[in-house]
Formats: structure tokens, sequence, C-alpha cells
């Protein structure tokens, strides 16, 4: 009777050893994925026992190996796209100092045009003739007081107009001394 009981707890032993085999690679092939998480480890299908669960849990790890690519790629694209907007946004900023730059120039260039303006128009007021500035077409560009005065217009809306239209018009109109 301790022989057979001998024998049937080493038989016992035997198919509980035999029945943990399979589990027991599971574990081990668990236990080396996640020590080298970036090697391609897949559970083998060796056993009937363990088979779909060893098919599933690979289809589950090339799935999540297809969401990491895919995440790696989408951060590679991110990554790029926020250098491309940090360049931009520098070249954005150098052209803005370029353009207050040339507005400030431009408003002090304006304001020495003005007060030159202003200057000419004093000179050319303080003349007791009649002076106006034609372009290259008749058309008036400045005038002083006595010129307006002499046509009997105002100075600022002649400017623009043909000199000759008013000339003509002092020949054909009675002048005041003839009346």
């Amino acid at each position: 009777m301790s022989i057979s009981t001998l024998f049937l707890f080493f038989l016992y032993n035997s198919i509980r050893h035999w029945q943990r085999q399979p589990y027991q690679n599971l574990l081990i092939t668990v236990e080396r994925i996640q020590a080298s998480p970036d090697e391609r480890i897949r559970f083998t299908l060796e056993d009937a026992d363990t088979e779909k669960l060893s098919h599933k849990l690979n289809q589950l790890i090339m799935v999540n190996e297809d969401r990491e690519s895919i995440l790696t790629r989408e951060k590679e694209k991110a990554e790029s796209a926020r250098i491309r907007a940090i360049r931009l946004s520098n070249e954005t900023r150098s052209i803005n100092e370029k353009l207050a730059q040339e507005i400030t120039i431009r408003k002090s260039v304006e304001t020495q045009l003005t007060h030159t303006q202003s200057f000419l128009d004093s000179i050319i007021d303080s003349m007791p003739s009649a002076l106006f500035t034609l372009d290259k077409s008749g058309f008036i560009i400045q005038c002083n007081r006595q010129a307006a005065d002499w046509l009997a217009q105002e100075r600022h809306p002649l400017v623009g107009k043909r000199l000759s239209n008013y000339i003509c018009l002092l020949y054909t109109s009675p002048s005041p001394r003839d009346s």
C-alpha cells in the first residue's frame, strides 16, 4: 500500500507538472516580453491546451505594436509641425521687426516731406507774382495764392486740372477792368 501511495503521489506530481508546463511557458514568454519590450517576441502555438490563448495574445501584441508605430509616426509628424511652426514664428517676428523699422523710417520721411512741402509753400506764397508748377501734360501740380487770385479760384481745387482750361476762360470772359 505504501508503494502504491508513493506511486500515486509520484504520478500525481508528474501529471501536475505536465499540466502546469504550458502555463509556465506562457509565464516565461510574458516575462521575456516585459524584459525586452522592443523585441518581437511571440507566444508559441505548440501546445493544444494553450494554442487559442497564445494566438489571441499574439494578436493583442501585434495590435499594440501597430498602435505604437502609429503613435511614433504621429509623434514625429507633430514634432516636425512644431519645428516648422517655430521657424515660421521666428520668420514672422523678424519680418514684423523689419516692417516696424520701415514704418518708422517712412513716418520720419513723411514728416520731413510735410515740413519741406510747408516750407516750399511758404516760399512760393511769398512771391509777389503768380506761379504755377505744371507736369509734362500741362496739369497743375502746385500754384501760389497769387496764381489762384489771378484765376479767381481757390488754390487747392486747381491742383490736378489743366492750366489751359483756365487760360482760355481768362481770354474769353470780360475782365473786371473792362466792365
